[in-house]
């Protein structure tokens, strides 16, 4: 890429840096349609029940894509009356999840697993307690 003069190295340096590190500049999270509606968050996502399919105890979400960056949080959360004792999230999409930011749930009482294809981890937390 050729700057012309007068132009900031400052505005376009970080788009130089992902594009060279192959990282997204914003951390995201898109479901992938199976068990509710299909919908990307961005930024610090609260990724909450109606995303997903609550049956008896177990809240289930399922994500095409699940990426949290460096500063960036992703938290589950519930509506739902009755007891959560497991969120269980699964990434169906051929991309590789990457996990550098906060995963956190504020579920009472429920644990937080996530099922990941081994090639495909890139993260340093896959079952976390609330």
């Amino acid at each position: 890429m050729r700057l012309k003069p007068g132009k900031s190295l400052k505005r376009t340096a970080p788009v130089l840096v992902a594009i060279l590190i192959g990282c997204p500049l914003l951390a995201q999270v898109q479901t992938d349609g199976s068990v509710g509606p299909v919908v990307t968050l961005s930024g610090n996502m609260v990724i909450s029940n109606t995303l997903g399919k609550q049956v008896g105890t177990n809240l289930f979400h399922s994500f095409s894509l699940f990426n949290i960056q460096t500063g960036e949080i992703a938290l589950f959360t519930s509506s739902f009356s009755g007891q959560t004792k497991n969120v269980i999230g699964r990434v169906t999409g051929s991309n590789p999840s990457g996990i550098d930011g906060k995963l956190g749930s504020n579920i009472p009482g429920a644990d937080l697993w996530g099922r990941v294809p081994l090639k495909q981890v890139q993260s340093r937390v896959l079952m976390a307690k609330s």
